[in-house]
């Protein structure tokens, strides 16, 4: 994590509000009014005191229920805050027995104008570490047309009894001034200057527009590690329309208040879709937002609350396209689950302590499942019911296609002909665990040796639409169940060929897919996977009944020529594929396009069985993807995995533009060159004396543009350059030279003197 301490944090001043006695504390970034500004007031038992109490009453730890009362209110006195503002964030510790309840809500308002609307305050989970004493409410933000507010209140609803009651203990409010800085319509998206050969980078607005603060740039404590997981957030905020100012107050918090040392999210989205550049450092910078896993992830965070309403089309949009962007840059199977690179997320989520058992994560996910679906609601209920369709459009974005059919054990809680369940008591996460399991839930339940115990089994008939040869795998979710899970859960496979009894751990392969192995599995429903509580190896852990999953072995078609990533020269290219293990081959499909989507096909071609064919194309391109679909006579088809290519069939060209002679014998030589499609790759730059036929290689390949050139002799000479690109071609050689030492005007010349005004 970013030590903090590289950015500046100043105690100002104390605040003394008179009617009633408080401490506060200004928080200030900086001091001018291009940058963020904030303060802090805390409430401790002895200003409780003041205000409005209904039932309640203050202890030495803090605010209560008056004895005897089942419930209570408490409205504090109107408090100018210390700076205006337009974001509070609050932060309480309190006791809160079984059976109580403490609720706050807060209103502001400007000087002399109408309160607001109260807002409730919810606990902010992602606010709120594992393990921590303190708790951190939801974001209250000011309304945008009011800009900044001045005054606020709290109001306290307590349920309970003594000597069970809620205890506030201390209250302590974060005061932001966000407003300084560029607004939406200063801000300009910019698209990524580095070619990708994939699905391209969305346009972001760097943080250098809209942090201007100073304390935005630092370079001490950045970490990089490639990225394998995306992790989606919602920032339980509220405002608009000026959303740079919520990011910014975001930044705030994260960096000062809590301790994190930047904006954990490595990108924000507002609600017009716009993407904005969160923690510094750039692609597989790791940031602070998902606890242990931050190591290998990429977390992108919806500004707003998606409890209880879904993102709007803009914000889904533009998260698909960006998750879309960097699973297809880091190839990441959005369906699938892996391990993080590094050992982060050994560790027990509800202790906070370290472990032994190091469990995959979905490859996309919401931040619960970082946690077994405890411990925190993002990115919302709502949002996180989205992200089996989020899977879809992301790998539709790329032209993904998994290898694998997956098969779901749950169908709005009712048996399907694909899985039946025992008449028993079944868990399921959907209740349990925030919606935890492959697209949000898995039944399970808890093993025992003893067979006049087990009550719990469940099959899968997979729909066999072709007969042949199956990878068949199972998945155990790491969902928090409060117990670690069997070693010796025994599958059986029934096949064509037979049964096999297959027995794997839950606990080694949590959060993974596991492999049964390979069986020939045909269409008329014949096959079947079972499972039981029933294992031979422990009493009382957890076993798994969630989905399945299986890959077709076989028929298969590969794309040999040309190889990804490769450039060809020639306009008419030969296109070679090999189709394997399907014999009925009736037709093949080449396409051929702009996009990894194929949405723009260039090509579109379908001929008999083959294995090649030569397209004459009309123009260069600088990438284009290609592929081949294999149909057999029945119908059933093959895809090839898409490969990318360049054609470039024009060389580059360049020329020696200017020669300075710096003394009798030293010239300072430049040059440049320009190709339309691959890029100047480098020079040759050559030499020959005056009078002369036969021409000196002076630089091979150089990338310079510029170099010193020590004649031989006294004599005049020519030099000349030649440019390579990227795709192999050679610009040809020029005959008689660009640019020759004869006259040529001394370095000196080019400098520029000073100008002294005439007195």
């Amino acid at each position: 994590m970013k030590s903090a301490s590289v950015l500046l944090v100043t105690i100002a001043a104390l605040f003394l509000w008179s009617g009633s006695k408080y401490s506060g504390s200004a928080l200030s970034a900086a001091a001018d009014s291009h940058q963020t500004q904030a303060a802090q007031l805390l409430f401790v038992a002895s200003q409780f005191h003041e205000g409005q109490h209904n039932a309640t009453a203050v202890w030495p730890a803090g605010l209560t229920l008056a004895d005897g009362a089942a419930n209570g209110a408490y409205i504090s006195p109107i408090i100018q805050a210390p700076i205006p503002f337009n974001v509070i964030f609050p932060t309480w510790q309190s006791s809160e027995p079984t059976g109580s309840a403490l609720t706050m809500a807060i209103r502001t308002a400007q000087d002399n104008q109408p309160w607001s609307d109260w807002f409730i305050v919810a606990a902010n989970d992602d606010f709120t570490p594992p393990g921590a004493t303190d708790v951190t409410g939801d974001m209250v933000t000011v309304p945008a047309v009011d800009g900044r507010h001045t005054r606020l209140q709290y109001r306290l609803q307590l349920n309970g009894s003594q000597p069970d009651a809620p205890i506030l203990h201390w209250l302590r409010l974060t005061f932001i001034d966000s407003t300084h800085g560029p607004g939406g319509a200063d801000l300009q998206p910019v698209a990524s200057n580095t070619p990708e050969a994939g699905f391209p980078k969305p346009p972001v607005v760097p943080r250098s527009q809209w942090c201007i603060d100073p304390a935005c740039n630092y370079s001490d404590g950045l970490e990089y590690v490639s990225v394998n997981h995306l992790i989606v957030h919602h920032t339980v905020t509220s405002g608009g329309p000026d959303w740079p100012a919520i990011v910014r107050a975001i930044w705030y918090f994260h960096t000062f208040d809590r301790g994190w040392g930047d904006i954990g999210y490595n990108y924000i989205i507002d609600p017009n879709g716009v993407i904005y550049e969160g923690h510094l450092g750039g692609d597989d910078v790791v940031g602070t937002h998902a606890g242990n896993a931050n190591h290998g992830s990429m977390g992108a965070a919806l500004i707003g609350d998606y409890t209880n309403v879904d993102p709007n089309n803009l914000m889904l949009s533009a998260l698909a396209d960006l998750l879309a962007w960097k699973a297809d840059q880091k190839g990441i199977d959005v369906y699938s689950a892996s391990r993080l690179p590094q050992l982060g997320a050994c560790y027990d989520p509800v202790n906070n302590e370290g472990g032994t058992v190091c469990w995959g994560l979905p490859n996309l996910m919401g931040h619960r499942d970082v946690f077994g679906g405890l411990n925190t609601q993002c990115p919302g209920e709502h949002m996180h019911a989205l992200l089996p369709w989020l899977r879809q459009q992301v790998a539709g974005r790329i032209g993904f296609v998994s290898p694998y059919t997956y098969v779901e054990e749950w169908l709005d809680g009712a048996d399907t002909p694909i899985f039946t369940k025992s008449n028993a008591n079944w868990h399921n996460t959907l209740d349990e665990s925030g919606g935890c399991g492959s697209n949000r839930h898995a039944y399970f339940t808890f093993s025992t040796t003893d067979p006049n115990q087990s009550t719990n089994w469940a099959t899968y008939r997979p729909d066999i639409t072709f007969s042949g040869m199956y990878d068949v795998q199972v998945y155990a979710p790491y969902c928090n169940t409060g117990r670690a899970e069997t070693n010796g859960a025994r599958y059986e496979v029934h096949h064509a060929n037979g049964v096999n009894t297959v027995v794997v751990s839950h606990e080694a392969n949590v959060g993974l897919w596991m492999s049964l192995g390979t069986y020939e599995l045909r269409s008329d429903d014949s096959g079947y996977i079972y499972l039981s509580d029933l294992t031979g190896t422990d009493n009382g852990l957890g076993v798994w009944f969630d989905a399945i999953r299986l890959r077709l072995l076989g028929p298969a078609a590969a794309n040999i020529s040309p190889t990804n990533g490769a450039w060809v020269t020639q306009r008419a290219v030969t296109f070679q594929w090999n189709v394997m293990n399907m014999p009925n081959l009736s037709t093949v499909t080449l396409q051929v396009a702009t996009d990894a989507a194929f949405t723009n096909l260039v090509v579109n071609q379908t001929m008999p069985a083959s294995t090649q064919t030569t397209i004459t194309f009309a123009q260069d391109y600088a990438l284009l993807y290609w592929r081949v679909k294999a149909t057999a006579a029945d119908n059933s088809q093959v895809v090839s995995a898409t490969t990318s290519f360049g054609l470039d069939t024009i060389a580059p060209t360049s020329s020696v533009y200017e020669v300075l002679q710096m003394d009798v014998n030293s010239f300072l030589v430049r040059w440049s060159g320009l190709d339309a499609i691959s890029g100047v790759a480098g020079y040759n730059i050559d030499y020959r004396a005056d009078g002369e036929t036969n021409w000196t290689r002076w630089r091979s390949l150089t990338t310079n543009t510029s170099d010193t050139f020590i004649r031989p002799d006294s004599r005049d000479y020519w030099l000349r350059s030649q440019a390579v690109d990227d795709a192999g071609l050679v610009e040809p050689a020029h005959p008689i030279g660009d640019l020759s030492t004869s006259g040529s005007p001394a370095l000196i010349h080019r400098q520029f003197l000073p100008i002294f005004p005439r007195k």
